[in-house]
């Protein structure tokens, strides 16, 4: 963290003891003075927690283990949670603004597995926004699919249980839009090299492999391939549910931008997420039935087509904006549809497992025959 933040992790903070005073929580000590090391500039050296911070871990450790917290344990366990979830916020923003494209892909690999490792580890007020788009995309899109409660839905459960998993996501297509994530992050993070500029919005959504969804999705897929049985299998549930949380946040990104077309910035973050869809499922290690359904959802643009042909009916001299409005924002929904319908025709063709691209096919085909809502024009392609 103090590498990737050019030392903003140890800026003195008097309310956390983390940061206070340059981290003195910590102590480093050489343990070497080998000459050859020396005249290389490289040394050995050994990190220790200081005995106040090490008393309290110990205490945290054995109250959790004997089923009482005290105070002090949990004001520790507080400080260790709010101290990882600012460090991981500098990192998801040190590489999303990185000008190096190794330091910002080694960056998304770090904040990849620290998304999985620091499991219930709530986002700081950067992601804050990242998470509610996230939770509020897998709640409208399993509506339509079910009719359990919320409070039943896995996705949100998945979404709450992971916090930090279900910010990086969706913090992509919430920067493009202009409505916090990395730019939220770059303004409050403070600290050393604060004020560097970062990328342009929106240009981690290329669908690159090195891009912080897709590393996240590669280290849940990885994970499905444990020792033991069982928890391979929970771990392959975690893998479906991470890419039903992106493929919601893509379709949640369009169906907000065909709520408001008039709205600049949903409308970006919309054309930038439906247009990296078919390359980020094409580079995903693998495609879920499910994440097919909630893709083609995008298909169902019979609202839109339906405000355009009402103001076309009353379509005047006055209304001429209105009406060429609501054209472009109809064209936009199709094209939008259209990719959709391109990344089931890529599984379909370019996939290699057989049941991977059986399930494109069977989304295409229920999209045509209407079992699945699409509007008319969506059918014939």
């Amino acid at each position: 963290d103090a590498v990737m933040t050019n030392g903003a992790s140890l800026v003195a903070d008097e309310s956390r003891w983390y940061d206070r005073n340059g981290g003195a929580a910590w102590s480093m000590t050489v343990t070497s003075e080998d000459k050859t090391s020396v005249a290389e500039g490289k040394k050995d050296v050994c990190f220790k927690l200081e005995s106040k911070a090490l008393q309290a871990a110990s205490l945290a450790r054995e109250g959790k283990e004997g089923g009482k917290e005290s105070d002090e344990a949990k004001i520790f366990v507080d400080q260790c949670q709010t101290a990882a979830s600012d460090a991981f916020s500098r990192i998801v923003l040190r590489a999303s603004s990185a000008r190096s494209k190794s330091l910002g892909d080694i960056g998304n690999q770090i904040a990849a597995r620290l998304a999985w490792t620091l499991r219930g580890v709530q986002p700081s007020s950067a992601l804050k926004s990242s998470l509610d788009f996230s939770v509020e995309s897998v709640s409208r899109a399993t509506q339509s699919d079910s009719n359990e409660k919320d409070t039943n839905n896995p996705l949100i459960e998945f979404a709450k249980d992971r916090p930090l998993v279900a910010s990086c996501l969706a913090l992509d297509i919430v920067s493009s839009g202009g409505s916090g994530g990395v730019n939220a992050v770059n303004n409050n993070t403070g600290g050393a090299g604060s004020q560097q500029k970062g990328t342009p919005t929106g240009s981690t959504l290329a669908g690159s492999a090195s891009s912080l969804a897709n590393r996240i999705l590669n280290e849940a897929y990885m994970q499905s391939f444990g020792s033991e049985q069982d928890c391979a299998d929970t771990n392959k549930e975690l893998y479906a549910k991470s890419l039903d949380v992106f493929v919601s946040s893509v379709v949640h990104a369009c169906n907000r931008a065909n709520e408001k077309p008039n709205d600049n910035d949903r409308k970006r973050a919309a054309t930038l997420a439906a247009s990296s869809m078919p390359q980020q499922l094409a580079v995903v290690p693998s495609a879920t039935p499910s994440a097919f359904r909630i893709a083609s959802s995008l298909c169902d643009i019979d609202a839109v087509n339906k405000k355009a042909a009402d103001i076309a009916r009353k379509a005047s001299h006055q209304t001429i904006a209105a009406s060429s409005a609501a054209h472009a924002a109809k064209a936009a929904a199709e094209t939008r549809a259209t990719k959709a319908l391109l990344a089931l025709r890529d599984a379909a063709i370019q996939r290699s497992k057989p049941d991977m691209r059986r399930s494109a096919v069977d989304c295409a085909v229920a999209i045509t025959a209407g079992r699945l809502p699409g509007s008319p024009s969506v059918e014939d392609k």
